[in-house]
């Protein structure tokens, strides 16, 4: 990250902080682990190295503190919404759908209200 600290500005800025910076590198599991993840959602194109070793040190951080059980290895597939499910979970939004009620916007208004 420090390498992406170009301009003379922000470099005298960096250099003028009172706190001592440290810095660490992610582990080459975890630049392995975040550029196989980026592979599986088609984002690895998109990635600088820079990214990449972000999140890999986020990853090699979270599995510092916490362990790697939870991280997930592979990206979660995507499931397709079939024309019907979307019709169904549209129609049961309050003032959308073919049967609009208009006390559904009443009741919406009241709460607003109240909260206000």
């Amino acid at each position: 990250v420090l390498a992406e600290v170009r301009d003379a500005r922000s470099r005298l800025a960096l250099e003028a902080l009172q706190r001592e910076i440290v810095v660490r590198e992610p582990s080459e599991e975890s630049v392995k682990a975040v550029a196989r993840f980026a592979r599986g959602t088609g984002d690895a194109h998109s990635l600088s190295s820079a990214d990449t070793r972000l999140m890999a040190l986020a990853w090699t951080l979270e599995a510092e503190a916490h362990g790697t059980a939870h991280l997930s290895a592979t990206p979660t597939p995507l499931r397709e919404q079939s024309k019907r499910e979307r019709t169904v979970e549209e129609s049961k939004m309050p003032g959308w759908g073919k049967g609009v009620d208009p006390a559904e916007w009443e009741e919406l208004d009241r709460i607003n209200a109240e909260a206000d």
